[in-house]
């Protein structure tokens, strides 16, 4: 089976309007094997299901340092390895472009591509580095054909 990453983006973003416990972005992360099989998935969520961030806050440095949510990417990492599938592990599709928090236990994985959407910038210049190890990172749009 071939992934189709439009199609798994589009299933990312569901999940996350559906399950994503944090207030400031709903977030999802998905994780296929190379036959684009998903092996796990997981939304940004606290497990006391409070959340301590500041919202008022669009800065980088602000929005990261005040961060309490456990993060899609490394939870659905966890996800994998609790189901012995980590070593399985092709492609991420993430709602959202993975932070300069996330980015490190991505590149510790066997994950060899992010799929992302265009909704949100990249502001922590993360795709540049994933590139840099020479992995690869494909952008999608997001938007609705009319």
């Amino acid at each position: 089976m071939k992934l189709d990453l439009s199609e798994a983006l589009e299933h990312a973003n569901r999940f996350a309007e559906a399950t994503g416990g944090c207030p400031r972005a709903a977030v999802a992360t998905y994780l296929y094997d190379e036959e684009g099989n998903r092996i796990a998935r997981a939304s940004n969520a606290r497990f006391d299901g409070k959340c301590d961030c500041n919202d008022e806050a669009d800065t980088l440095t602000t929005a990261s340092s005040t961060c309490c949510a456990v993060h899609s990417e490394v939870a659905a990492l966890l996800e994998a390895a609790r189901l012995g599938q980590f070593n399985r592990l092709d492609t991420a599709v993430v709602t959202r472009p993975p932070c300069c928090k996330c980015l490190p236990a991505l590149l510790s994985s066997p994950v060899n591509t992010i799929v992302t959407s265009d909704e949100w910038p990249d502001r922590d210049g993360t795709e540049a580095v994933w590139r840099r190890f020479g992995r690869l990172w494909y952008t999608l749009s997001n938007k609705k054909a009319p």
